[in-house]
């Protein structure tokens, strides 16, 4: 027997009632979401199906049995008691929204921002701790990193630098093996940041409401504030050579808790949400059940989506709702190019899972695929985290207005082809083994190509911007001009002061951050570009009429039909140079038709 669900009128909500300390028995309660009384609300991993003969875990809700997932199931029995000693009611979208009305599912999903920004405290359950001791030793230390940096900004006036330069291997919680419920207690902390719920799509709305919020591990509980501090303390824990590197991966800044714990700041910082396309490609990384949730998860925190944008549907196809977000981009953004550097088409010969996976149904290759666990930097907007700088640092077209309209499954552009890839190099990812170092890509490129110059390599590899000194603050950051510091980049961190440290690591974002998931290689011109992991010999190198940036296209069955592959940056090509083969009358500007 199913729960009766009754209809939802418009601006209502179910709450649960918990009624008993065990949390297993509740009653569903429909009220105004205007007018509720204090209630919680549950962030939490919904888990794959069980499977038919797999233990149940059975709830009473409505005086009727309900099956739950096991994580749902262990989170109510946790918080049970908890909850009922402050009020009894809780939002938890699995048992108050009627899962088989799709209709419903959508209007709630539609709700869910006021849903959670209306509770009085928000429940984060990460799980059971597999070791209860490392659980309790890293949440006394994610306790203690909040306290000493909070001892120290007192210490030093609010001032972070001076907190920071102090932070080393003598630092409270700093794994030694002179201190083994420090490593038991960081190996605790590694366990719980590695957890699925970092992971999840929808805690990026969820968790980062601003207000009270508690990550619940078993019995132990920190909040956003012990998560930020234990962020930033291991990340200056890292880079001290010692730092075991199982701990490294867990607070770095491909780690999802430091995106989780970055995106809940900007959040705070600016209300107001940020661009849309912004925020799907940060929940490129995110797990969800239903793809259609990379779209529909960022749409309440989005600063550009106006009411009737979007309706919230999952009868929509996939391939048509991924369309309609390029759409949305086309009329919102500023740069009308702007959802082409989400594009990533597979690379074969990657080793990298993400890079060279591959999904059904398969996209139209101009329309972003937001499935792709991949974040690429953006050539066109490379600097999107900082705000003190140009956010469009190239012009590759000068001088043309854009031109493009979809007509079904195509995308129609103007533009010009100015070269094709005459070689290409290995692909920058974590597995390839013959870039272990900066130094191995220009190295691998000058064997083959003798008369590029290393200057043309070190400017290259960072895509021509330069980053600023960061110990005075002088100069911007990624301004044009910019190369490699091997010196710099080289150097052991650990012995830097905090200014050339800082600048160090701003370097190596810059340089990764453009190389990763892309291949070095070099034109018939003779130009030495970053492309696209996917780029292939013979691939055309174009650029579209009113684009910052060139681009790799594939010839794809008639003339003037290409497949589109990816942005790219092309050494000396980035200002305008190739523009003037472009005029209205030169043969070379083509009707370009991306499928």
């Amino acid at each position: 027997m199913a729960v009766q669900y009754e209809t939802l009128q418009a601006g209502q909500i179910r709450l649960l009632e918990i009624l008993q300390d065990d949390g297993l028995s509740g009653q569903l309660r429909t009220m105004d979401l205007n007018n509720t009384p204090k209630y919680a609300a549950l962030s939490y991993t919904w888990g794959p199906p069980s499977a038919p003969d797999a233990e149940k875990h059975p709830v009473t809700i409505n005086g009727v049995s309900v099956e739950t997932q096991e994580n749902l199931h262990l989170a109510l029995r946790q918080l049970g008691i908890t909850v009922r000693q402050h009020g009894g009611l809780i939002w938890i979208d699995y048992l108050c929204i009627n899962q088989r009305d799709l209709d419903e599912r959508g209007s709630q999903v539609a709700m869910m921002k006021e849903i959670f920004e209306g509770a009085t405290v928000i429940y984060a359950w990460v799980g059971l701790p597999s070791d209860r001791e490392e659980a309790r030793l890293a949440v006394e230390l994610m306790y203690s990193f909040n306290k000493m940096l909070h001892e120290g900004l007192k210490a030093h006036d609010d001032n972070m630098i001076a907190v920071t330069a102090e932070i080393g291997p003598d630092s409270v919680g700093y794994p030694r093996g002179s201190e083994p419920d420090n490593a038991k207690g960081w190996q605790g902390i590694a366990e719980i940041f590695r957890r699925p719920y970092w992971s999840r799509t929808w805690i990026y709305q969820e968790a980062t409401t601003p207000g009270r919020i508690w990550f619940v591990v078993g019995n132990k509980s920190f909040n956003d504030i012990h998560l930020s501090a234990t962020v930033y303390t291991g990340r200056e824990f890292a880079r001290f050579p010692e730092f075991a590197e199982q701990f490294r991966d867990v607070v770095g800044e491909t780690s999802p808790v430091w995106r989780l714990s970055t995106a809940r700041t900007w959040r705070e910082q600016k209300p107001s949400g940020h661009p849309l396309l912004s925020l799907m490609g940060s929940l490129r990384m995110t797990h969800c059940m239903d793809p259609r949730d990379k779209l529909y998860a960022a749409l309440d925190l989005a600063s550009d989506v106006d009411p009737g944008d979007f309706l919230i549907d999952y009868k929509r196809s996939l391939a048509d709702l991924y369309i309609d977000a390029v759409r949305f981009s086309l009329r919102k953004q500023q740069y009308p190019f702007a959802f082409l550097e989400y594009v990533h088409i597979p690379a074969s010969d990657s080793t990298h899972r993400d890079l060279n996976a591959t999904y059904e149904p398969a996209m139209a290759s101009w329309v972003p695929d937001w499935r792709q666990k991949i974040m690429l930097r953006s050539f066109a907007a490379p600097n999107l985290e900082y705000a003190d700088v140009p956010s469009l640092p190239y012009d590759a077209s000068k001088g043309t207005e854009p031109n493009l309209v979809i007509r079904g499954l195509e995308l129609h552009v103007l533009g010009y082809c100015f070269d094709k890839i005459e070689d290409v190099f290995p692909i920058w990812d974590e597995s390839n083994t013959e870039l272990s170092t900066p130094q191995s890509w220009s190295q691998i490129v000058r064997r083959s190509y003798p008369k590029i110059t290393e200057q043309a390599c070190c400017r290259t590899l960072v895509a021509d911007l330069r980053t600023k000194d960061v110990a005075t603050g002088k100069g911007k950051a990624l301004l044009r001009g910019g190369a490699v510091e091997w010196a710099l980049i080289t150097a052991d961190s650990s012995s830097l002061g905090v200014g050339s440290r800082s600048r160090q690591d701003y370097m190596m974002q810059v340089l990764v951050g453009m190389c990763h998931g892309r291949r070095m290689g070099v034109t018939e011109g003779r130009k030495l570009g970053i492309f696209p992991a996917a780029a292939a010999r013979g691939d055309v190198v174009a650029i579209f009429h009113g684009g910052l940036v060139p681009c790799v296209l594939r010839h794809a069955g008639r003339d003037g039909q290409y497949s589109f592959i990816g942005e790219c940056y092309v050494d000396g090509m980035m200002d305008g140079e190739a523009s003037e083969a472009g005029g209205k009358d030169d043969p070379a500007r083509i009707d370009i038709v991306l499928i």
